[in-house]
C-alpha cells in the first residue's frame, strides 16, 4: 500500500525532543511495516529519515513552510501531483499543514502550534477532512472534541516518549558537564524552542526575582533552537539584567541535551498548559526533579513541583522552594525513582500501529 508521510513542518512546529520522537517513531514503523511503500516528504534539514535502511522508502524534499510563492505552489499544485503520481492511498500529516488533498484519506497529528490555531478555517477544514486524528494527551483530545465538535471516536491518543534513554549521572559526570557549560555552578534548565511564545519571559522574570532574593550563583541554562522570527524577544536577551548568569547553548545533539538534563539541579518547563513534555520525562528518568504546571499527563502529582506559569512571582517562589529545601528536593528524587514510569518508544510504536492498522490494507 503506498503511504505518504508529510514531515515538512517538523522543524518549526514543535520542540526538538518531540521532533526526535516523531522521527524515531516513523523510522521504526517504516522499517517494520513490510508490504507497504513509503514516501517521506520533508525539508533538507530533516533528511536523517531519507537514509532509512529499509528499501521500501523514498524521499522527496519540499520547500520550507511559509507565505512564499514557492511554498503556496508546492501545497496547491506540486504536492497533489506528487501524491497522485505515487498512487498514494494514505497520507499521514505530522502537523503544521494548512491544507491536505481532499481525495486522499489522511491521518492528522495535532500537537504543538496546531493546538493554538483557534478558529483557523483551514485547520478546521483539515480536522473535518481527516479520517483519523492523533493527539498526544487526553486533555488535547477533549480540547479538540469540545472546541471543534469532533466525535471522540475520531481522535486517538498516542503517548509520546523520549527517543533516547536517559540515566542518572555520577557526581563526576555532572561536574564535567557543569564545568563545560556553567563554570562549575549549579543550574536550572529549560529545553525547547527559545522564544516568547514558550512563556520564557515569565521564566526570566522569575529567575530575576530568584537571583535578587537568594543571592546565589546558580545559573539558568536555556537549550534549544532560537526562534529567528521572534526578534524582539531574542534581542531582549542581550539586555537581560542577569545576562551573565544566563547560558544559551543553542540546539544540542540529543545525547548531549539528555546528559545536560541529567546534570541539572532541576528542569523548568514554563508551558502554561499541560502537554507532552518529553524533557520532563527525560529528567525523571535521570532522577532530576522538575517544575511545571499542574496536571502533567505522565508524572504523578507529588513527583514534581507545580507553579502557576502565568504568574512569574509564583514561579519564582517555587524556584526558591526547590533551591532552599534540600529535603523536599531529595524526597522528589526518591519518589521519581520509585514510582515514575515514562512511556517507552516500544510502547509508543505499538500504540501507533494499533491506531493505523484499521486504515491499512
Amino acid at each position: 500500500m503506498p503511504i505518504a508521510i508529510h514531515i515538512n513542518t517538523l522543524p518549526g512546529q514543535t520542540d526538538p525532543s518531540l521532533r526526535h520522537f516523531l522521527q524515531a517513531l516513523f523510522q521504526e514503523w517504516t522499517a517494520d511495516a513490510a508490504g507497504h511503500q513509503f514516501l517521506l516528504i520533508g525539508q533538507k534539514k530533516e533528511n536523517s529519515l531519507s537514509h532509512l535502511s529499509s528499501n521500501n522508502c523514498s524521499w522527496q524534499e519540499a520547500p520550507a513552510p511559509g507565505k512564499s510563492i514557492a511554498y503556496q505552489y508546492w501545497q496547491r499544485v506540486r504536492l497533489p501531483l506528487l501524491l497522485k503520481k505515487n498512487k498514494t492511498e494514505l497520507l499521514i500529516a505530522a502537523g503544521g499543514m494548512s491544507m491536505i488533498p481532499s481525495r486522499i484519506p489522511s491521518v492528522l497529528l495535532v500537537y504543538g502550534n496546531d493546538l493554538q490555531r483557534g478558529k483557523d478555517k483551514a485547520f478546521i477544514r483539515m480536522l473535518q477532512q481527516a479520517v483519523q486524528i492523533i493527539v498526544l494527551t487526553d486533555k488535547d483530545a477533549k480540547h479538540l472534541s469540545h472546541e471543534y465538535l469532533i466525535t471522540p471516536e475520531k481522535i486517538a491518543v498516542l503517548k509520546a516518549a523520549p527517543a533516547f534513554t536517559n540515566y542518572p549521572l555520577s557526581f563526576e559526570e555532572k561536574s564535567i558537564l557543569k564545568s563545560r557549560y556553567t563554570e562549575g555552578k549549579e543550574f536550572f534548565m529549560y529545553s525547547g524552542i527559545i522564544g516568547a511564545h514558550q512563556n520564557l519571559t515569565n521564566l526570566l522574570k522569575a529567575f530575576s526575582v530568584f537571583k535578587k532574593r537568594q543571592g546565589t550563583n546558580t545559573k539558568l541554562l536555556l537549550e534549544g533552537p532560537i526562534n529567528q522570527k521572534d526578534k524582539a524577544f531574542t534581542d531582549s536577551l542581550a539586555h537581560y539584567k542577569y545576562r551573565e548568569e544566563l547560558v544559551l547553548t543553542g540546539e544540542l545533539p540529543p545525547s548531549e541535551r539528555a546528559a545536560l538534563i541529567a546534570a541539572a539541579y532541576a528542569l523548568v518547563d514554563p508551558a502554561m498548559r499541560p502537554h507532552a513534555a518529553i524533557p520532563v520525562m527525560e529528567a525523571a528518568a535521570a532522577g532530576v526533579p522538575s517544575i511545571c504546571v499542574a496536571g502533567h499527563p505522565v508524572l504523578e502529582a507529588d513527583t514534581y513541583l507545580a507553579a502557576d506559569m502565568t504568574d512569574y512571582v509564583d514561579l519564582a517562589s517555587v524556584l526558591m522552594q526547590m533551591y532552599k529545601d534540600e529535603g523536599l528536593r531529595n524526597q522528589l528524587i526518591q519518589k521519581i525513582g520509585s514510582r515514575t514510569v515514562s512511556p517507552s518508544m516500544e510502547n509508543a510504536l505499538d500504540s501507533f500501529v494499533q491506531i493505523i492498522k484499521p486504515l491499512l490494507r
